[in-house]
C-alpha cells in the first residue's frame, strides 16, 4: 500500500498528502454516486405510481363523459321552448345509439 510508505523527503510528504486527499475525494464521490442512484430509484417508483394514478383518472373521466349533459353549455334555456324540446329528443336518440353501440 502506497500510504504505508515512510516519507524520507519533503517531496514524498507532499505526494503522500496529495494521495490521501485524492483517495478521500474518490471515496466521497463513490458515496455520492450511491446516494444519487438510490434517489433515482425512488423517483422512478414514485413516477410509476403517479402514471398509474393519472391513467386511472383519465379512464374515469373518459367513462364519465359517456353520459353527456344536455344543458352543460352554459346557455340559458326556457324549458318550454320548441328548440329545447328538439334538443332533448336528439340527445335521447344519441344516448340510445351509444348504448346500442356498446352492446354490439
Amino acid at each position: 500500500d502506497a500510504l504505508a510508505i515512510m516519507p524520507k523527503t519533503a517531496n514524498e510528504i507532499r505526494l503522500l498528502a496529495a494521495l490521501r486527499e485524492s483517495e478521500a475525494e474518490q471515496l466521497h464521490l463513490c458515496q455520492r454516486t450511491i446516494e444519487l442512484q438510490a434517489a433515482n430509484i425512488l423517483n422512478e417508483v414514485y413516477c410509476k405510481s403517479l402514471r398509474k394514478r393519472l391513467a386511472f383518472q383519465d379512464e374515469k373521466k373518459r367513462k364519465g363523459k359517456g353520459k353527456g349533459k344536455l344543458v352543460g353549455d352554459g346557455l340559458l334555456v326556457l324549458l318550454t321552448s320548441d328548440e329545447f324540446y328538439e334538443r332533448v329528443v336528439e340527445f335521447e336518440k344519441a344516448q340510445i345509439q351509444k348504448e346500442r353501440g356498446k352492446e354490439e
